[in-house]
């Protein structure tokens, strides 16, 4: 699949294409993609011995890197090499850079103004992944101290997760590990923390979702670390492999990274709706490059890493191709979707379901983070939930405080509790076992 990601790349080159552009947030969407599908071709290259089916990607990029158009892009915008940098690499590592491309490389990387942003911990990583590719010297830059600030310093929470912290938990472990390809520059091929219980309730609940862009990236920085059922990863390819078609996993259409698959914000610089006309082929590339570069990685580093991952990753006792485990598995995912928009009153009857199932039991570490979150929603009045806007919101209206406890707080606490009682129940029982 991994070869199917790099034809159907080939097929829209055009679109990749960074100086060709109608308006500004087309001109970004390209400049942006241009820069993924170099990372792409970069990190492939080091774990595969085909690169010769890359040739001409290759080609296409080193022809764009060499047209002063743009490289002279990096002298107009040094504080943007996270986003120009990456192509670079492509001729560069390959002896085919132009001597004025290179002049400006080593001019804007040594100079203060790329000095200047204050990055958040993981663009940092990716800023020092790109000097590393580059070749340039990165003593101010220590990888271990960028994590110890990042959001993977101890294991995150996957519930109260919104999707950019998703995409800084995967982008701090591929940029930290070079994508888990030993190297000197790299301090190790995992990060030092265990994010066995994060990315396991992250992977369940973006699958539960059909969120196929966000289940790549985590599925591929799960195998990195190591950290996933192996027979776990193996159910996770099949239901990416059942969205696939001729080898290629197209994207979910999610492209804000803090909405959720139903709250949706419209954001003009992404959203396909707000970039005018562009013609089918153009629309069609826009929906699902990201997810087919993602998963195109996701499939490449698996092939290298399998037997490391299946020796090494812990196990669960749970069996994945029973009859009805998909439904258990995709039921938990829907728990922790349903409790990260807090939807307590449809989470509960969920939870409830799940008590003593074998899912459950297997994943007692995520269905117990669960637990513990509805109980910690209890008020100093003794009801179940915090819904002060909501609230605001409904005695603005017609209502009052009286109705809205009677028809949404005392509801919501009803069924929270009885799925409380069914999760005690269930512990009291197991203990007289």
């Amino acid at each position: 699949m991994a070869d199917a990601s790099v034809d159907w790349h080939t097929n829209y080159i055009e679109e990749y294409n960074p100086l060709v552009w109608k308006d500004k947030r087309k001109r970004q969407i390209r400049r942006k993609a241009f820069s993924e599908l170099s990372l792409f071709l970069q990190v492939t290259s080091q774990i595969t011995d085909q690169e010769a089916n890359h040739d001409k990607l290759v080609d296409s990029i080193t022809e764009t890197v060499n047209d002063r158009r743009y490289f002279e892009l990096l002298s107009r915008y040094p504080t943007d090499i996270v986003q120009y940098g990456y192509p670079f690499a492509i001729p560069a590592t390959r002896g085919r850079l132009r001597t004025e491309a290179t002049m400006v490389l080593e001019r804007t990387v040594t100079q203060k103004p790329i000095h200047s942003p204050e990055r958040y911990p993981f663009v940092q990583l990716h800023y020092y992944h790109i000097l590393e590719q580059l070749g340039f010297q990165t003593e101010h830059l220590d990888p271990a101290t960028i994590l110890s600030v990042s959001n993977i310093r101890k294991e995150p929470g996957f519930i109260q997760c919104n999707r950019r912290d998703v995409y800084a938990i995967t982008h701090n472990i591929f940029y930290y590990t070079n994508f888990g390809i030993p190297g000197e520059g790299f301090p190790d091929t995992i990060v030092p923390t265990d994010l066995s219980t994060c990315l396991s309730g992250l992977l369940l609940r973006f699958l539960a979702i059909d969120d196929t862009d966000a289940v790549a990236e985590l599925l591929l920085a799960g195998i990195i670390q190591r950290q996933l059922d192996p027979e776990f990863v193996k159910f996770v390819l099949s239901w990416l492999q059942t969205r696939s078609e001729n080898g290629i996993v197209p994207g979910s259409g999610v492209r804000d990274a803090i909405a959720s698959s139903t709250q949706r914000i419209q954001n003009s610089d992404i959203d396909i709706d707000s970039l005018g006309e562009w013609d089918e082929n153009s629309e069609h590339w826009f929906h699902d490059y990201h997810t087919v570069i993602a998963s195109g990685l996701c499939f490449a580093v698996l092939e290298q890493e399998w037997d490391r991952l299946r020796n090494e990753a812990p196990t669960r006792d749970f069996g994945y191709w029973l009859s009805d485990s998909a439904t258990q598995l995709l039921t938990l995912g829907n728990l922790v979707a349903v409790l990260s928009e807090y939807k307590l009153t449809e989470a509960a009857p969920l939870l409830e379901s799940l008590t003593g199932s074998r899912v459950a039991r297997a994943y007692s570490d995520v269905f117990n983070a669960c637990v513990k979150f509805l109980q910690n929603q209890r008020t100093p009045d003794d009801h179940i939930g915090y819904f002060t806007d909501e609230q605001y919101v409904y005695c603005n209206g017609v209502g009052t405080t009286d109705t809205f406890d009677r028809e949404f707080r005392n509801q919501c606490t009803n069924r929270c509790e009885a799925a409380l009682s069914a999760v005690k129940s269930d512990e009291t029982d197991r203990d007289r076992e």
